[in-house]
């Protein structure tokens, strides 16, 4: 036995002449075993953690004295590196065995390396169960902003449709239909710069914005509205990384009018009548403190019964394919020529199509029609 430890010994040391010496520095455990599981060496830590020298005791068995078992299972003939977690005294050890070859790549004997990672694993359970709450916040937080959308209805002579397809568990893209009275309905879309739980809850903020400015602040003309809802930004102070853009549009009924303005929503909505389709050109700056005092330019179409006016956020036309060419305008065109009465879910099915991976941007569609 003693000359099968002074072989694994040479071995040692033909590697580093002061290896012992190395090993003993080591704050981890280290300790050296041969073929028959027999520990020859174990370094300071380890004597000092476990409060004696285990040299001279198998480890390939049952651990003795708290001495942990090898993770090599003696019995395999493999000379590769043998990783595991294991827990040693209330303690979680990373475990790495790796072999000791002689001058022939005979294995002669393994050095086992034992590194504490209960403060690393503790981390990630709490991490983990932290997750587990963000999650069940998220969800919740999902259901309230699914339950904020507008009805899927008729009011005051149009007929509303939308699909909401978010890109995380939460969307920065919002929409709302606002009665202001039997005569005025409000309709507007929104992008909230980001995604994730930041992005809802701008959108819950617009939202009851938007609805104290129109409902009980009696405003309802596009450029007052948006001018009144960018003061209302600007007081959160969130600085200029964080903005949102806004089709905003009044539908009026007697006169079978369309009024509008644009706070720098680049998916400019399309008016479809007698299967063709153009946008409602129309400029203006987004919702950002560092745009200020700055009015939006009305203006107005007729909408006749049977003409639709599909909204919609970028998602939809910034979508790629393989070659990283854009869905663009074009094609979303060409997808409410040829949808029939089907026309979102042409939309959506035309767009799945097109896109290589994943998406990317929350898709809002809303579609509203004169009746």
């Amino acid at each position: 036995m003693n000359t099968y430890i002074d072989e694994i010994n040479q071995e040692i040391n033909s590697i580093r002449p002061d290896s012992y010496e190395l090993l003993d520095s080591i704050v981890d455990w280290v300790r050296v075993i041969d073929n028959e599981g027999t520990i020859v060496f174990a370094n300071k830590s380890m004597i000092k953690s476990l409060q004696m020298d285990p040299k001279g005791m198998n480890c390939f068995h049952e651990p003795l004295k708290g001495v942990p078992k090898s993770v090599y299972n003696g019995n395999l003939p493999f000379t590769g590196i043998v990783k595991e977690e294991r827990r040693v005294k209330n303690r979680i050890y990373s475990i790495q065995s790796s072999p000791v070859l002689d001058h022939h790549g005979e294995m002669k004997g393994r050095i086992e390396v034992f590194r504490d990672i209960t403060g690393e694993n503790n981390v990630k359970i709490n991490l983990i169960n932290a997750n587990r709450k963000l999650y069940h916040n998220i969800s919740f937080a999902k259901l309230i902003q699914s339950q904020i959308l507008p009805a899927k209805s008729v009011k005051s002579g149009l007929n509303i449709d939308y699909r909401y397809i978010p890109s995380d568990e939460l969307s920065g893209d919002f929409f709302d239909i606002i009665r202001v009275n039997d005569d005025l309905t409000a309709i507007y879309i929104c992008d909230v710069v980001g995604h994730g739980v930041g992005a809802s809850m701008l959108t819950m903020f617009v939202q009851q914005s938007m609805r104290s400015i129109i409902v009980e602040k009696n405003l309802c003309q596009p450029n007052e509205v948006l001018k009144d809802l960018h003061k209302k930004f600007e007081r959160l102070q969130l600085g200029d990384e964080k903005y949102l853009t806004m089709f905003y549009g009044l539908y009026q009924k007697s006169t079978r009018k369309f009024f509008y303005s644009n706070a720098g929503h680049i998916a400019l909505p399309l008016l479809i009548k007698k299967h063709k389709c153009h946008n409602l050109q129309a400029t203006g700056f987004p919702i950002a403190p560092m745009f200020a005092d700055f009015d939006y330019k009305e203006q107005s179409i007729h909408f006749n019964s049977g003409e639709k006016i599909l909204l919609y956020t970028d998602g939809i036309t910034e979508t790629r394919d393989f070659k990283g060419e854009l869905f663009g305008d074009e094609r979303l065109c060409e997808a409410t020529r040829k949808a029939g009465n089907n026309l979102l879910d042409n939309i959506i099915r035309e767009v799945n199509e097109y896109r290589w991976g994943e998406q990317e941007d929350d898709i809002a569609l809303l579609l509203v029609e004169a009746l």
